[in-house]
C-alpha cells in the first residue's frame, strides 16, 4: 500500500501540469471568471404629439386656389414688346363710391402671371363709370372738375427691387381713354411714360395698352345713367296712363 501512494501523487501532479480538469470538476484558477452582463433596461417611448396629425394632415392638404381671374383682358407694350396679361385679380378691378367718405375710384390691374409679376395698376380717382359720358380721356395731370380734380395713376412693377410711376403733373404725360362701359365691363386704352422709384433701376418706360375688364361694384351702377339709390321701403312705384301721364293714387 505503501508503494501506491507515491504513484497516485506522481500522477495528480503530472495532471495539474499538464493543465487538465482534476477529477470531479474544473482546476482552481484554471478558468477566468466571465464578467455578468449589464441589466437592459427598456427605453421609456417618447409621448405622443398630439399636433402631429394635425401637422401631417395640413401639410398634405392642397393651398387653396387661387380666385378665378376677373373677365375681360388686358394688352401691354413696354417699349414696343406686346405681352398679354392673362390675371385680372378680381379685387383690384373694382369701381366703388362712397359718398359718406366722398370717395369715387376705379382700379384696372393685371399679372403677366399667376405669380404676380410682372404687374400693371391704373387708378383713376374722383370719377364713376356709370356718371360718364363716352369716350373720354383722362390725363395723368389733375383736371379741375368742380371741388374733385379727376387723377390718373399708373404703376409697372417687374418685381420688389423695380417699380415704376407716372408723375401727376410733374412729368412725362400720361393719359387714359374711356371708351365704353355696359354690364359692370369698362373698356379703354392707356398711354405714356413711366420712371423708376429707384435711383439706378433702370431708364423710364414707355408703355401702352388696351382693357376690357368687368368691375367688381360698390354703390355704383353697372349701366351708364342707372340710378343706384334704394327705392323708399313700401313705396309703390309710381303709376302712369296709357298715355304716359301719371296717374293720381286710388
Amino acid at each position: 500500500m505503501s508503494s501506491l501512494r507515491p504513484l497516485a501523487l506522481c500522477v495528480l501532479l503530472s495532471l495539474v501540469a499538464c493543465g487538465k480538469d482534476a477529477p470531479g470538476g474544473a482546476s482552481p484558477g484554471s478558468a477566468k471568471a466571465k464578467p455578468a452582463k449589464a441589466a437592459v433596461v427598456p427605453a421609456k417611448k417618447a409621448a405622443p404629439n398630439p399636433h402631429a396629425a394635425v401637422v401631417a394632415r395640413e401639410s398634405d392638404q392642397p393651398l387653396p386656389p387661387l380666385v378665378a381671374s376677373a373677365p375681360g383682358k388686358f394688352d401691354l407694350t413696354i417699349d414696343g414688346v406686346l405681352s398679354h396679361y392673362e390675371r385680372l385679380p378680381p379685387g383690384q378691378n373694382r369701381s366703388i363710391a362712397l359718398t359718406d367718405r366722398d370717395i369715387a375710384r376705379v382700379t384696372i390691374a393685371a399679372a403677366e402671371t399667376e405669380t404676380g409679376t410682372p404687374h400693371m395698376r391704373l387708378t383713376l380717382e374722383n370719377l364713376r363709370p356709370d356718371q360718364l359720358q363716352y369716350p373720354v380721356t383722362l390725363s395723368g395731370e389733375t383736371k379741375p372738375d368742380g371741388d374733385h380734380p379727376k387723377t390718373v395713376s399708373a404703376r409697372y412693377q417687374v418685381n420688389d427691387n423695380r417699380v415704376y410711376v407716372n408723375k401727376p403733373g410733374d412729368g412725362p404725360p400720361f393719359s387714359v381713354t374711356l371708351l365704353g362701359y355696359e354690364d359692370a365691363k369698362l373698356s379703354g386704352t392707356f398711354e405714356g411714360t413711366v420712371e423708376a422709384t429707384k435711383a439706378g433701376a433702370g431708364a423710364p418706360l414707355s408703355i401702352s395698352g388696351v382693357f376690357e375688364v368687368k368691375l367688381g361694384l360698390r354703390n355704383v351702377a353697372p349701366n351708364v345713367g342707372a340710378d343706384t339709390r334704394p327705392s323708399a321701403p313700401g313705396k309703390a312705384p309710381e303709376a302712369k296712363a296709357p298715355g304716359g301721364e301719371a296717374q293720381p293714387p286710388l
